[in-house]
């Protein structure tokens, strides 16, 4: 058997363990890193050896988590080979040694309460090169605070213009449950325009397949086009949205945090989090003005 046969077969059967952003990764990975040196290998020629090359590759670009990532994954798989029959050899095992330590680094951020990141934002609007359909896309993240394979997988069928609220499912939620998102007056207006242009179900669509969304990767583009790699990421949105939402004192942390879609741990967390809609509600429509403000759009 190929090693590329296999790793088919284990993405077929293990498929429900990834989300949607997290498993396009995965085989995107795979495509650009492991597959041209070892696809079409016989999974009982591969030696150690050869992964040890590989990895080094990836540890070459500088990606130490990434190489890791990749020797765990191809020992998960060989372990899921063994217990088939397939195999009775795992060549990454006992490989973890011979690879450069882990690197610990969290998302970067600017400060939400200097001029940095309003720059930042104007930087996007007018240097990000994004066209309509990504921009309104990357308005939506800042508007939402919700994570990009959220906002650019989302359908129509999510959205409740009457209620002002947009119910994310589940298979697309990193906690794996349904998730109800308050929308505010900003974020309302760039789906209008957006539904002005309608072609299918999806609200940001592939600019050339109609059957497909947008590539989530475009919105990406926006900050590594406005020179701030290393300084900001997508995620550091949602950092700042924490940041400035906790800092103002006007809202409660549960609000704060069932906004973001985590997990309230204790007591608390047991009630139904439609609670605290009402002051999500209102917290949207705080943090959407304050966007405005600071895009100089109202």
């Amino acid at each position: 058997m190929k090693y590329e046969e296999l790793m088919n077969e284990f993405l077929k059967v293990k498929r429900s363990l990834w989300g949607p952003e997290t498993y396009t990764d995965l085989v995107s990975q795979y495509n650009n890193d492991v597959y041209p040196v070892i696809g079409r290998m016989d999974i009982n020629e591969i030696t150690p050896p050869i992964l040890i090359a590989l990895l080094r590759k990836i540890e070459g670009r500088g990606n130490i988590n990434t190489a890791r990532r990749t020797r765990a994954r191809i020992d998960q798989v060989y372990r899921y080979a063994i217990a088939c029959g397939y195999t009775a050899y795992n060549p990454a095992c006992g490989l973890v040694d011979a690879l450069q330590p882990h690197k610990v680094k969290g998302h970067a951020f600017l400060n939400a309460d200097t001029t940095a990141f309003k720059k930042f934002l104007r930087a996007v609007r007018d240097g990000g090169k994004l066209n309509e359909i990504h921009y309104d896309a990357w308005l939506l993240i800042v508007y939402t605070a919700k994570r990009r394979s959220e906002v650019a997988f989302a359908e129509w069928s999510e959205i409740d213009f009457a209620k002002s609220l947009w119910q994310i499912p589940a298979e697309r939620t990193k906690t794996g449950k349904p998730h109800a998102c308050p929308l505010s007056p900003s974020a309302i207006r760039v789906l209008q325009r957006r539904n002005e242009q309608r072609r299918n179900q999806y609200i940001f669509p592939h600019a050339s397949r109609e059957d497909r969304p947008m590539n989530r990767w475009m919105i990406w583009q926006s900050i590594r086009r406005t020179g701030y790699t290393g300084k900001m990421t997508l995620h550091g949105v949602r950092k700042i949205f924490s940041t400035h939402a906790h800092e103002s004192g006007l809202w409660s942390v549960d609000a704060i945090e069932t906004q973001l879609s985590h997990e309230i741990s204790g007591v608390r967390g047991i009630y139904n989090k439609s609670i605290y809609l009402g002051e999500r509600q209102r917290l949207v429509d705080w943090w959407g003005s304050e966007i405005d403000s600071w895009l100089g759009t109202k």
